[in-house]
């Protein structure tokens, strides 16, 4: 990235990813259980490594890529942290990896949404599949439909019209799953609990004083329904990278534009971010 964005983020990605790796190499020695995931997690952030290099060294005039490049950056960090906590407190115990491995799956998919914005050629890691199975879908579907049965049912709505609609799919799935998010995190944090919480405050404009903002949910939600703090934190960057390029994707859509490629990477991130949140409150 410029010199500027590099003063605002001055750790490099490459840097990040070797401390990340070397870490996840010493939890690996440790664990027995987890070895698959663990290995996957290193074996990722390895195939990852330069992308994110390619990313950082690139030249962008646009502030909208330079943001989602923040918060990418912020992501890995966040990552980073998760994975120091691990090392210093690992212990054998069945599934005590498994959160980091979802998060490492929002880290591909944040490289690939933040490749499409600074615009350098980004191929997806080595067997992995864009979007998993049906039957994936399905169980999310089943575990969501526990806090709504409407949400659970919009959930599976989402794939239906990204694989049966011919016009522009992208565009009805990301409407989809915007809905999708939006009611899970008003299930999770209702406005009158917000309301009454340090995580809201009362709005200045006319007619609007009493209106409960998606920052505010989120930051109710992790604080209330998350009891892992490291895991919250993880949870928090990517939730953030996601809502920016989001945004993003609002914006281009208001001109009319559509891109397909940056649209399928959000959806994958979108995705991949609900069912981490869903895993981490137990659903």
């Amino acid at each position: 990235m410029s010199d500027n964005n590099q003063q605002l983020n001055p750790e490099k990605p490459e840097q990040i990813i070797d401390e990340t790796v070397a870490r996840l190499d010493d939890i690996h020695q440790t664990l027995v259980e987890e070895a698959i995931q663990v290995g996957y997690a290193r074996d990722a952030l390895l195939a990852l490594r330069p992308h994110w290099m390619g990313i950082a060294n690139a030249s962008t005039t646009n502030p909208e890529a330079a943001q989602i490049y923040a918060s990418g950056l912020n992501l890995l960090a966040a990552l980073r942290d998760e994975v120091r906590a691990q090392q210093s407190a690992v212990t054998p115990l069945r599934g005590l990896f498994t959160p980091t491995s979802g998060s490492i799956g929002s880290l591909i998919n944040a490289t690939g949404t933040t490749a499409s914005f600074v615009a350098i050629e980004y191929d997806v890691p080595t067997n992995y599949l864009p979007f998993p199975a049906p039957d994936q879908h399905e169980e999310y579907g089943e575990r969501l439909a526990k806090l709504d049965s409407s949400l659970g049912k919009t959930y599976l709505e989402i794939w239906e019209a990204l694989y049966s609609t011919r016009s522009e799919p992208e565009r009805a799935a990301l409407y989809l799953i915007r809905q999708a998010f939006d009611h899970f995190f008003e299930k999770l944090a209702p406005d009158g609990d917000v309301r009454r919480s340090s995580y809201w405050t009362r709005k200045t404009e006319p007619g609007k004083e009493d209106q409960v903002w998606r920052e505010e949910r989120i930051k109710y939600a992790l604080a209330v329904r998350v009891k892992d703090t490291v895991r919250a934190n993880t949870l928090a960057a990517s939730t953030k990278h996601m809502l920016d390029v989001y945004q993003g994707l609002n914006r281009a859509h208001e001109r009319g534009e559509l891109d397909k490629e940056k649209a399928r990477w959000a959806l994958e991130e979108m995705r991949s971010i609900l069912e981490n949140w869903a895993d981490a409150v137990r659903l």
